[in-house]
């Protein structure tokens, strides 16, 4: 079973009371807008007005501030690419190279679970191109033999 995915406002209270987006807040939206979308979210609540913008700083912010806290490699018919769990402070998803995130996630081993299940055909590539290595030296050392 894939692990629960989450919106982004699920995490956002607890998001903003990080200090560095707090500021990010501020500077975006100016002191007095960032007060009320603070009072409004300490209350639970968020006006349809401003909610998609916040989000919007939100979210970028995130992504240009996580970690990766775990990495897989992935394996095309050409190349391989990165497969990386990241993570700010409460929140955890899910990014490959040439796909769409996956988001959100509340720890990075469901996180993980999610990369491993959803990349499998990707992750597993790797040991079939060295099988089927290993059957074509196979074949040649059969054809030496004859």
């Amino acid at each position: 079973m894939e692990p629960q995915t989450y919106p982004l406002e699920d995490f956002m209270a607890e998001l903003v009371c990080d200090p560095a987006i707090k500021e990010e807040i501020t500077s975006n939206l100016g002191s007095e807008k960032a007060i009320l979308v603070f009072e409004q979210l300490g209350l639970g609540t968020l006006s349809k007005e401003i909610q998609d913008e916040v989000y919007d700083i939100v979210s970028d912010y995130i992504e240009n501030n996580a970690i990766v806290s775990e990495e897989l490699t992935g394996y095309s018919s050409d190349d391989c690419f990165p497969i990386c769990v990241r993570s700010f402070g409460p929140i955890h998803w899910v990014e490959a190279q040439e796909f769409d995130p996956i988001k959100y996630f509340k720890s990075s081993s469901e996180a993980l679970i999610c990369a491993e299940s959803e990349y499998s055909d990707f992750l597993n590539a790797e040991d079939e191109d060295e099988n089927l290595e290993d059957e074509d030296e196979e074949d040649n050392l059969e054809d030496e033999d004859e």
